[in-house]
């Protein structure tokens, strides 16, 4: 999230150093092609993570714990220990899921 800041940051202190000295540019370029490498990654990371099925960091396994909990504890509550998940659990389930956060 913060990525697109340092970028920008980096990109007008290069200018600033490209100016003074040319041979940075190839610093700069060499800079840049690491953050479009690292950019290009972690976006097909994150598309790949909807065929993990729960099994890695970019995964849809709320689905599937969505699923068990509407099959099997409908009209339940359900008690929630991570902030995040009880939210998503409510709207995935559109409301089919009872759910208290512990904390």
């Amino acid at each position: 999230m913060l990525g697109p800041i340092a970028a920008t940051v980096a990109a007008i202190a290069f200018q600033g150093l490209i100016q003074q000295w040319k041979k940075t540019r190839f610093i700069a370029m060499a800079v840049a092609f690491v953050y479009l490498g690292s950019a290009l990654y972690w976006n097909m990371a994150a598309a790949r993570g909807r065929e993990t099925g729960g099994v890695r960091m970019w995964s849809n396994g709320i689905n599937a714990v969505k699923d068990h909990l509407v099959t099997n504890y409908q009209g339940r509550e359900i008690m929630v220990l991570d902030w995040a998940l009880q939210n998503s659990l409510y709207v995935l389930s559109n409301a089919q899921i009872k759910s208290t956060e512990i904390f």
